[in-house]
């Protein structure tokens, strides 16, 4: 049981990477510097609005962006098909929430579950190295996708980047993913926690 909840945490720590290097470069491609935002565009969330404005949906960009990680696309046809492939920033959070409480949960049936060799479960126990290895890139990848929450969207529809000092209140989903993915370290043994920040 535990051989297959590891390689179901492999498959989140790749989809994980895949939402931080491909996904994530497009979406803050296509946003606006908040200043820029603020001055043109007139409303920012939070600030004052008139009474019969409406929040409107992020519509589909109709200017296609190549990822830097990708090949850049000699053909019109496949700029539009890989535009089509990538995430709203609602979809991509949707998705970096629920790979969060997914990994919450496995770590949870590792934790108990007794290791390969193990006569019975020996509760609190290490993580083996290998194991170790796979939370360590989780971090690195998690941390990355997490960065969705950076991007806010004005009433207009435009998404644009939150300033990184800046001490607005943070979503209550932003919240609970954050809370979530702490708790994915809290579950572990002390020296296993230690092993993977130290690392990262």
């Amino acid at each position: 049981g535990r051989d297959i909840l590891m390689r179901m945490l492999e498959v989140f720590v790749l989809k994980f990477h895949t939402i931080a290097r491909y996904q994530l470069t497009v979406i803050f491609k296509k946003c606006k510097p908040q200043s820029e935002l603020g001055a043109v565009e007139g409303v920012l969330p939070g600030g004052p609005t008139s009474g019969n404005a409406v929040p409107v949906p992020s519509p589909a960009p109709t200017t296609p962006v190549a990822s830097a990680a990708g090949p850049v696309f000699e053909k019109q046809g496949e700029k539009e098909k890989e535009d089509k492939q990538t995430f709203q920033v609602t979809d991509c959070r949707s998705l970096v929430k629920t790979l969060v409480c997914g990994v919450k949960t496995i770590t949870w049936g590792i934790t108990s579950c007794k290791a390969p060799g193990e006569a019975q479960f020996i509760p609190n126990k290490q993580l083996q190295p290998k194991e170790t290895q796979i939370y360590i890139k989780l971090v690195k990848y998690a941390m990355q996708a997490l960065d969705i929450y950076q991007v806010q969207i004005a009433g207009n529809g435009q998404t644009y980047i939150r300033v990184a000092n800046c001490q607005t209140v943070r979503m209550k989903e932003e919240k609970e993913v954050l809370e979530h993915f702490a708790g994915v370290f809290t579950m572990m043994n002390p020296l296993t926690f230690k092993e993977i920040f130290q690392t990262t």
